[in-house]
Order: C-alpha cells, then structure tokens, then sequence
C-alpha cells in the first residue's frame, strides 16, 4: 500500500481547505472515526488496544515502540496506520504553541 493513499481525500481537498480557512491552526483527525475504518481490515482487542495506545503517546519514542509492537502482531496492521502522517493522529505532534495553550486557562 502506498503511504498516504487512505487520505488523499484529505490531502487534496479538505486539509489545504482547513488551512486556508483556519491558518497555522493544528488539524487533527478523530481516533475513534480511524479506528473504525481500521477494524474493518484489522479486527481484534489487542491490534485496538495498540492503536489507541499509539494515538494517545504523547512521547514521539512512546510512538515508536508502540509501533514496533504492532508491528510485531500484524506488519500489514502497522502499514496501514504508519501511512497516517502521526500529526494528524497522535498527541506527541502538538506544536510548542498548541501544548503551551493547554496548559492555560484557555482551555478550562
């Protein structure tokens, strides 16, 4: 499969759209919507618990194990979901300015 090819809705069309309207503004993808579409090829609790868990790494060497741990249970898992471009669908890809906003009282 070819990296990417999942999101070319995304790329050509609502991520440059998001932008434009919004930016230097974080865009992220919903897990749970990810997920959906990845349990349809890759069912199982632990291939959906290691996916939440990568998703929710908020340390980029966090992310990589969890990876290789995919990895290690179903590789074709793990070249469907290394094809997500991690800015859009982890949490250790904040910018120093969105992590800096959450910890204000913006968001509270």
């Amino acid at each position: 499969m070819v990296p990417y090819a999942n999101f070319d809705i995304y790329t050509q069309g609502l991520l440059p759209a998001m932008q434009e309207l919004l930016p230097g503004v974080d865009q992220r993808f919903c897990v749970r919507h990810l997920y959906a579409n990845f349990r349809k090829q890759f069912p199982g609790k632990n291939l959906k618990r290691l996916m939440w868990k990568a998703a929710g790494a908020t340390h980029p060497q966090a992310w990589e194990k969890i990876m290789r741990d995919i990895k290690e249970v179903n590789e074709e898992a793990f070249k469907h979901l290394i094809g997500i471009p991690p800015r859009y669908a982890t949490m250790n890809c904040y910018t120093i300015l969105t992590a800096s906003l959450i910890h204000t009282d913006l968001f509270i």
